[in-house]
């Protein structure tokens, strides 16, 4: 029996186009698969990729067989089972005041020196922007005035600067000089030993008081690196009015700390890093808490999708509001921008534009879990935004050594 003439063609094609389209999509489908996942224990594995897959986890549970159609291994992954988690959900506003470790340097100031020359002592001795300044002659700096007067009593006389330069401690020689106008000795430098802000609580234990806010690291407006803490507090805090956001310019949540008797510290700040602030909350702050407790769902239960975020915009509090998952990225678990959501609610775009800062931390649910957090607006479109995965967020009880917060 002869074959069809355009059936002889379309097998010629099939060694030339569709096997090299197979490969592509197997190697699409390796590079779409993370090298490791988070699993809750008891429940079925998933990754959503190109081509099927199912997972065989071995017998001690710490790797999985990824095999594409149940057949073709794809990769071994480490896996990390984990028991059903419960925290409490909140996306109360919540007032942060944190004490710098050292001084920050954030930038430089020339001045006219006794002799009539113009100078920056600061940057001739090769002080960086970003560099902490720990110690002067081996003593411990306390706070911005305090080194100004350590400076003030060197006499002109060139000093030892302890410094800390991308996480190495270093040494600097500086020699200060006397200014003509004040006639005080000093570096010309522009320094920062503290940082307070508004955010949102985005989850507590019952239990512990471990919490969570933020989603995203605090930062030094100037050197835009994650400010480096020796201590911290959390503070009530109220939301006063709201920047409405637009296409280029976001928007604000305005907020005050409380006064009078609610001026009082609700917890402590222990670790500020990339994925937000933690520490524990005090006995009497969760007693005055209010909150939904809530299962916790890992970036391989999320689906894109319907969803809802609680945040506070106004006197209300915390509220529910809709939106839409558009895209899950396994591949970036440990990042701020691991999910990309879009606010479809109009109560919330009619107020705010969409995502404003203050937002930060406001948690997200979906399928009656949290699954992650609100952390970055896209500046360009205020109705959408970023998320990170609340797996990443909890991985931080590991960094935070317990400390009641009296």
């Amino acid at each position: 029996m002869k074959l069809p003439h355009l059936s002889k063609k379309i097998i010629k094609w099939i060694p030339a186009y569709v096997v090299p389209l197979i490969v592509v999509l197997f190697v699409w489908n390796y590079f779409m698969i993370p090298q490791s996942m988070t699993f809750i224990e008891g429940h079925q594995f998933k990754c959503d990729t190109i081509l099927p897959v199912s997972m065989s986890v071995s017998a001690d549970g710490d790797s999985a067989t990824v095999k594409a159609f149940g057949v073709v291994t794809q990769k071994i992954i480490d896996v990390n089972l984990i028991p059903e988690t419960k925290v409490i959900v909140s996306g109360k506003p919540i007032g942060v005041k944190m004490v710098s470790e050292g001084l920050l340097v954030t930038g430089f100031v020339g001045f006219l020196a006794e002799d009539n020359v113009f100078v920056t002592p600061a940057r001739d001795s090769d002080i960086r922007q970003g560099d902490r300044i720990l110690k002067v002659d081996g003593k411990s700096i306390k706070n911005a005035n305090d080194f100004s007067e350590i400076l003030c009593q060197c006499k002109g006389y060139p000093v030892k600067l302890t410094v800390n330069r991308n996480g190495k401690e270093i040494e600097i020689m500086a020699k200060p000089c006397k200014d003509l106008e004040g006639g005080i000795y000093k570096l010309g430098l522009w320094v920062k030993d503290s940082v307070a802000g508004i955010g949102t609580l985005t989850f507590y234990s019952s239990k512990t008081g471990f919490y969570g806010a933020l989603g995203h690291g605090i930062t030094d407006s100037e050197t835009g690196t994650v400010f480096n803490l020796s201590k911290g507090i959390l503070m009530n805090a109220d939301i006063t009015g709201v920047v409405k956001g637009t296409s280029g310019v976001p928007g604000e949540l305005k907020g005050v700390f409380l006064t009078g008797d609610k001026n009082v510290a609700s917890g402590n700040v222990l670790l500020n890093n990339d994925e937000g602030i933690y520490g524990y909350l005090s006995k009497d702050a969760m007693e005055k808490l209010s909150g939904k407790e809530m299962l916790i769902g890992t970036a391989s239960m999320v689906k894109e999708g319907p969803a809802t975020i609680i945040s506070t915009i106004d006197g209300e509090g915390p509220c529910e509001y809709s939106v839409n998952i558009q895209k899950v990225s396994l591949s970036k678990v440990g990042s701020t921008k691991g999910l990309v959501v879009k606010i479809t609610d109009k109560k919330l775009l009619d107020k705010t534009g969409g995502i404003v800062q203050g937002m930060s931390g406001s948690p997200i649910i979906q399928n009656g879990r949290l699954i992650g957090a609100i952390t970055h607006v896209m500046i360009n479109d205020p109705t959408m935004g970023y998320g990170v995965f609340i797996e990443s967020m909890l991985e931080n009880r590991t960094e935070t050594n317990y400390q009641s917060a009296a």
